[in-house]
């Protein structure tokens, strides 16, 4: 079972949970898990809010056949949650967080798909040198 959050409304993050439910269907329609068992995923509208992530969060921790939740939600929510899912022992996956403090204390179970922070920034800084930019 895999947790799937975002805020229904917002139509700009849309296509990535799209992307997620095909994914999901293709596994699923092709057998690929070597067990043969099918992909649940489980729905939930965080409506960007913090405090209602982390009520799903719980709800999402209490439930033994939840391995993973998949998010492209803002920092604020992911930052906030990113402290249950690590207890539960739960694998929580942002699209769109660069903030440092959502990877914060060498967390187990906290993963990005995109470069924090630092490290744009660092890359950009060289960028700039190669290039000769001066302001």
């Amino acid at each position: 079972k895999i947790g799937i959050t975002y805020d229904f409304a917002d139509k700009e993050r849309y296509g990535f949970i799209q992307g997620v439910k095909l994914a999901i269907e293709t596994i699923n329609k092709e057998n690929r898990l070597l067990n043969g068992k099918k992909i649940i995923f489980v729905e939930r509208d965080t409506k960007s809010n913090p405090k209602i992530a982390m009520k799903i969060a719980r709800e999402f921790a209490l439930d033994t056949d939840m391995i993973a939740v998949v998010s492209n939600s803002p920092k604020d929510v992911a930052v906030s949650v990113a402290v249950i899912y690590e207890y539960a022992g739960i694998v929580y996956i942002s699209s769109s967080v660069t903030d440092n403090m959502y990877t914060r204390d060498n967390f187990n179970m906290i993963f990005r798909n995109i470069p924090d922070d630092t490290a744009m920034a660092k890359a950009l800084s060289q960028l700039a040198a190669r290039l000769n930019f001066k302001n």
